[in-house]
């Protein structure tokens, strides 16, 4: 049974990053004005409000991701507003400071990836790179540290999301190219560092 709740109070198009952390929804960057494109929501479901984070991020980024690292939000790639130049760069949002910094650059940009904070470490997988779709993935252990290239994914896409389930991560759906919507289902295991696939969606 679905239950309606407090409308975002910023109006937000597609190509945003969604995650929780601490219990609340944040929602960063999308598609649309320079406000959109640098602000992050978070949700209460305790006041069942939205209310804007004080601090804009440093860059806009439509077609970005988030997720969570060490209580910290992270949002990682996008593209560049105006143009197809993509983001390599990571912005982290300390909720006690309430202030952004940088992080750690993915060793080549992204937009349109996905982001999975899977037992405590970060995994950034395919996305567009600006000429093309991409099938690399990257861990993040720590927010000190730097992003390591794993076992690539079975398929180029973006747009794909990401879920963990049994231990492992499943990567479902996305875009290839051309039009084309993928139904393909692939499972990663960060231990063997190996991919398989799963039936069709």
């Amino acid at each position: 049974m679905w239950e309606e709740k407090a409308p975002k109070s910023t109006e937000r198009r597609a190509y945003n990053g969604l995650t929780v952390l601490n219990g609340e929804l944040y929602l960063a960057g999308g598609d649309g004005d320079e406000t959109i494109g640098k602000g992050v929501q978070k949700y209460n479901p305790q006041t069942n409000k939205w209310v804007s984070l004080p601090a804009y991020m440093q860059q806009q980024r439509p077609i970005t991701a988030a997720t969570h690292l060490e209580e910290k939000l992270l949002v990682v790639g996008g593209r560049m507003v105006g143009g197809s130049t993509r983001l390599a760069s990571t912005e982290i949002y300390d909720p006690v400071t309430e202030q952004w910094s940088y992080g750690p650059e993915l060793p080549s940009p992204r937009s349109g990836l996905a982001l999975i904070n899977h037992g405590g470490v970060v995994y950034a997988m395919g996305g567009h790179d600006g000429s093309g779709y991409s099938n690399q993935v990257y861990q993040l252990s720590a927010l000190d540290g730097q992003w390591v290239t794993k076992a690539p994914m079975n398929n180029s896409g973006d747009g794909h999301k990401l879920v963990s389930f049994q231990g492992k991560i499943w990567s479902l759906g996305g875009n290839t190219g051309g039009g084309t919507i993928s139904k393909r289902a692939d499972v990663y295991d960060p231990l063997a560092d190996s991919w398989s696939s799963s039936p069709d969606m």
